[in-house]
């Protein structure tokens, strides 16, 4: 197998530096020397619906020979503190072979940097926040949808709701 650098080890810094230059924190860390996955929690957060919180954060894991650094964003689904993440896009970063000089090793580093900002940005959250509020109003749009059929069938279907029935 052929080694290819930046070393996770280095990755792992530059991450963590990045993430705390944004105001986030690394919250899991895995690191074998050959494989790596971080999650950052930002600070950044928003309601979808009223007490429906979601908080943003970075991702980054390492392949065989890419760096994959994804903004996600979290919401809290019970109160015993159980998450679901959603993971919204990827920047892909190659990484380059031992032999490589120590400017193309930089250079990845530098581009690290870059997709950390850029998952971490204002827009990219913002997104994310717009895509799962569009979400909660999937059934309204459904409604929409079937209210024309339902008009041109109203004198065939009857719609039993157990409303007309006594209660006992």
């Amino acid at each position: 197998m052929t080694t290819l650098l930046p070393a996770t080890r280095e990755i792992k810094e530059h991450f963590t530096e990045e993430i705390r230059t944004v105001g986030g924190t690394v919250q899991d860390a895995f690191d074998d020397g050959v494989r790596l996955f971080l999650r950052a929690v930002l600070a950044v957060t928003d309601e979808v619906r009223p007490k429906d919180r979601i908080q943003g954060g970075v991702a980054l894991r390492t392949t065989a020979d890419e760096i994959l650094v994804h903004p996600y964003t979290f919401r809290q689904v019970c109160r015993n503190g159980a998450i679901m993440p959603h993971v919204l896009g990827t920047e892909r970063i190659r990484r380059v072979p031992f032999s490589a000089p120590s400017e193309d090793i930089e250079q990845v580093l530098e581009e690290v940097s870059e997709a950390v900002r850029t998952c971490a940005s204002g827009e990219a959250f913002s997104a994310a926040a717009d895509q799962m509020r569009s979400a909660t109003e999937l059934s309204a749009d459904l409604a929409l949808h079937m209210l024309p059929m339902l008009a041109r069938t109203a004198g065939s279907v009857t719609l039993d709701t157990g409303l007309d029935r006594p209660l006992g």
